[in-house]
């Protein structure tokens, strides 16, 4: 009889191994996947740099406990709405490409609470099970084998509720990262990044375009009174970017460029030495 009780609790106590087994290996997930969001999510430095800055990050968050995580997780990765981005400045050191990249998804005010709720209560299960089972169990019963069991698989069924919560916001996150690199890769992407020519079929957005950025470039370079001759600027810009041509705004000339934008107060001086006239710009004062 002995025997018999002594075989059934060794089966209960297996079953509780397991199943806390199975709690504990979740709950790793749960970290790890955490871990891959947020080494991800935001990432900056010269573009010679970035890969040894994400390794940086990874290790900075190597170490982190899963209540850490969860604090940089509804604090950087998932946000409410109203709460807006304060813009940070940018290192002064026109000559390097500096690069900032940022992905974050943004909830309701509601749905953002009850994220930052439900995550908490798994750190606080993770806890207990790792900290205060045995204190909360006896699994030297029967019936306290029992408990442990229910008690157990009501934890799993919640890890793995926020598990497969945590897995579609990352899904979703990877796809929209495969479809802003394949944008990043067309046509129309490297007019956005190389141009400042804003995608779709709508006006061009003068002020954000390269050409507009190198006009003022060769303002502040070559003016003289506080007005440019075109004919410097032009020089100016050919000499550092051969490539920068107005065709590629849909102008034939860089006066035209200059008349385009609005942006640029012209007036048209003679001058013996090119041919009678040049054309002078200066910027239009902000309102």
């Amino acid at each position: 009889m002995d025997e018999q009780v002594n075989e059934g609790l060794a089966a209960l106590q297996g079953l509780v191994s397991q199943k806390m087994g199975r709690c504990i290996l979740r709950l790793q997930q749960v970290e790890l996947l955490t871990k891959a969001m947020l080494s991800y999510s935001s990432i900056e430095g010269p573009a010679e740099e970035l890969s040894a800055n994400l390794e940086k990050r990874k290790k900075a968050l190597a170490n982190k406990t899963l209540g850490q995580l969860v604090s940089d997780f509804v604090a950087s990765y998932a946000r409410p709405l109203e709460k807006d981005d304060i813009p940070e400045d940018l290192p002064g050191d026109a000559t390097r490409c500096y690069v900032r990249m940022s992905c974050r998804v943004q909830l309701e005010s509601d749905d953002h609470t009850g994220l930052k709720d439900a995550l908490t209560s798994l750190v606080t299960l993770r806890n207990d099970l790792v900290h205060h089972f045995m204190e909360r169990f006896n699994v030297f019963s029967p019936d306290g084998c029992a408990a442990a069991i229910a008690h157990l698989d009501a934890a799993f069924a919640e890890i793995e509720t926020q598990d497969r919560a945590l897995r579609a916001m990352a899904k979703s996150m990877d796809e929209a990262r495969q479809e802003m690199g394949a944008f990043l890769a067309s046509e129309a992407g490297s007019d956005m990044i190389v141009y400042g020519i804003m995608p779709g079929d709508g006006p061009m957005h003068w002020p954000s375009t390269t050409v507009v950025q190198w006009l003022l470039n060769a303002e502040l370079a070559c003016a003289v009174n506080g007005w440019t001759r075109l004919s410097d600027a032009i020089r100016h810009i050919e000499q550092r970017n051969q490539g920068l041509t107005p065709r590629k705004y849909g102008c034939t000339t860089w006066r035209q460029v200059v008349h385009e934008s609005r942006l640029f107060q012209t007036e048209r001086r003679r001058e013996q030495q090119v041919d009678g006239s040049a054309l002078w710009y200066r910027s239009k004062p902000q309102l």
